[in-house]
């Protein structure tokens, strides 16, 4: 789920539901398509299907997103770990019960600078 409209390289707006927050708040999904993540060795990610919620205040990623494109997900002592078989593709640190990924997102392959992507993780 992301707020930000730049981030996706092709966004088709159509309302496609609804996404109920923590307190209960429900915001609307506006749309859907397509998020490329740079990670911090410059390993890429393309995440398909990633929805446009513009009422969130993070960008919020499911490790299932990761899961269902074949990787490996490692959560302990505070730090989360992304891989690719042996390679790790993805780090990240816990902050206030979110995972914050060292990355940041590539639009129309131009970099965007200091973006913090959030991972949330039921713990």
């Amino acid at each position: 789920m992301c707020l930000m409209k730049d981030f996706f390289e092709t966004l088709e707006l159509k309302e496609t539901g609804v996404v109920l927050l923590r307190n209960n708040k429900a915001c609307k999904v506006q749309g859907m398509s397509t998020v490329h993540l740079r990670m911090f060795d410059n390993y890429d990610i393309l995440l398909q299907d990633v929805w446009y919620v513009p009422e969130l205040k993070r960008i919020l990623l499911l490790i299932s997103m990761f899961d269902s494109l074949g990787y490996t997900t490692k959560v302990e002592h505070g730090m989360m770990k992304i891989s690719n078989g042996a390679l790790i593709v993805a780090k990240g640190t816990k902050r206030n019960g979110l995972f914050i990924l060292d990355g940041y997102t590539v639009i129309a392959h131009a970099f965007v600078t200091s973006q913090t992507l959030y991972y949330k993780i039921k713990l």
